[in-house]
């Protein structure tokens, strides 16, 4: 099964979770950001995927906001 899933920023809560969805299906995650302005650059773990990660482009508005239409081609 394939699953795309769309998520704001790459939490390792939310990586743990994907990368267990990942070991039965395939799965392909678009972040929206890469990293919340807010949160320490330590409370990320870069590299650790073990999904299909699709970069887009896009505008950050703010502290949360981001706005990309690189979602539509996905």
């Amino acid at each position: 099964m394939k699953i795309l899933i769309v998520f704001n920023h790459p939490a390792p809560y939310k990586v743990a979770l994907f990368n267990g969805l990942a070991k039965e299906h395939d799965v392909h995650v678009i972040f929206e950001r890469y990293k919340a302005r807010n949160r320490n650059k330590n409370f990320y773990n870069e590299g650790n995927y073990k999904f299909t990660l699709h970069k887009i482009k896009g505008i950050g508005i703010g502290n949360e906001n981001h706005l990309s239409w690189g979602v539509v081609k996905h």
